[in-house]
C-alpha cells in the first residue's frame, strides 16, 4: 500500500555539511518509487538526528550555504473524500550567514491520498520560502505557493515557519511550519481548508567548506 504514515506534525529542513556532504548523491523525486524516496528520506533523517544544536562560536560570518535534499508532508482533511493527502518533494535551502537571510524552494511534489491510494498524483508548481532571519542559532522564514495536478490543488500561506541551525559550524538546520487549526498558516486541497498538515524538509550541505 503506497499510503505513507507519517509521524509528528514537523518541518525539518537539515544539512549535514563537510565530512558528512554526500554531492554526489540524488535528491530529486521524480518519478521514483514512494519506497525508495521515503528510504532516502529516513536514511538523511537518521543523520540529521545525531547532530547537536550549533554551537554559536562555529557559526559561519559570511559565507552562504547552500542545502539541498527531500521535502515530507501530511495534510489532513475531514470535510472530503478523501482524509489525508501525504506527499514527498524536493528542497533547496539557503543561509546566508552575512545579512543572516534564509530563503528556499520545495518543489517536485508527487503524492497519494486515501481515496486512491493505488494512484500517486505527480504534482507541478512548489512552494516558495521567503523572508527567513536568523537569529543566533534559530531562524524563521514565510512560506507559500502552490501544487497542482489536473484538478488536485494544493495551496499553502503563512508566517509561523521557523527552526534551528544544528551542528558545529553551522552543519544542519532544522525547522518546521504548520498549517491548519491552531496555527498560523492556512492550506486548502482543491479548494476546501485543511484541518492540519506539515512539510518537513531533510537536506544537506552542498557547499564547499561549510563544515
Amino acid at each position: 500500500m503506497l499510503r505513507l504514515i507519517f509521524g509528528a506534525l514537523v518541518a525539518v529542513a537539515v544539512s549535514a555539511c563537510g565530512g558528512s556532504s554526500s554531492g554526489g548523491d540524488s535528491f530529486e523525486t521524480g518519478s521514483r518509487d514512494f519506497y525508495e524516496i521515503d528510504q532516502d528520506y529516513r536514511d538523511l533523517s537518521s543523520t540529521v538526528i545525531n547532530l547537536r544544536q550549533g554551537n554559536l562560536d562555529s557559526l559561519p560570518d559570511s559565507a552562504t550555504v547552500v542545502y539541498k535534499g527531500f521535502s515530507r508532508g501530511t495534510m489532513n482533511y475531514f470535510d472530503q473524500g478523501a482524509k489525508q493527502l501525504d506527499l514527498y518533494g524536493d528542497a533547496e535551502i539557503r543561509v546566508d550567514f552575512g545579512t543572516s537571510a534564509v530563503d528556499g524552494k520545495l518543489d517536485g511534489f508527487v503524492g497519494v491520498d486515501d481515496a486512491d491510494e493505488s494512484n500517486p498524483i505527480f504534482f507541478s508548481g512548489g512552494i516558495s520560502l521567503r523572508n527567513g532571519e536568523v537569529s543566533g542559532n534559530t531562524f524563521d522564514f514565510e512560506y507559500s505557493g502552490e501544487l497542482s495536478s489536473g484538478a488536485n490543488i494544493v495551496a499553502l500561506e503563512g508566517t509561523n515557519g521557523s527552526g534551528q541551525i544544528r551542528g558545529d559550524g553551522g552543519s544542519g538546520i532544522v525547522g518546521d511550519l504548520r498549517v491548519g487549526s491552531g496555527f498560523d498558516g492556512a492550506a486548502t486541497f482543491n479548494g476546501n481548508g485543511i484541518s492540519q498538515g506539515n512539510i518537513s524538509i531533510v537536506a544537506i550541505c552542498q557547499t564547499t567548506g561549510c563544515s
